[in-house]
């Protein structure tokens, strides 16, 4: 999502689309590719640098490695960063 927005300038709906919407459209799964009351909504939620906007794709060099910060499952929080630190 990061290099779409990065890479391709595209804005944030329309890499939201791209990642999610369209691959879902394509293949035909209705319950997945928004996030919208009653859809299946997976989501991990980073927070950190992408290799994109690291500049990784044009041969620099990655400075931080993005960290996990939650894992959503049907919509339900599966792992809290913050809940793994107490």
């Amino acid at each position: 999502m990061r290099a779409a927005i990065d890479v391709l300038g595209l804005s944030l709906p329309a890499a939201v689309d791209m990642c999610a919407g369209a691959p879902a459209r394509i293949a035909g799964l209705t319950h997945v590719g928004t996030l919208e009351a009653g859809k299946r909504a997976d989501l991990l939620l980073f927070e950190g640098a992408h290799p994109a906007s690291a500049g990784a794709a044009n041969g620099g060099t990655v400075s931080a490695i993005p960290q996990l910060r939650q894992t959503l499952v049907s919509g339900v929080v599966v792992f809290d960063h913050e809940q793994e630190e107490t």
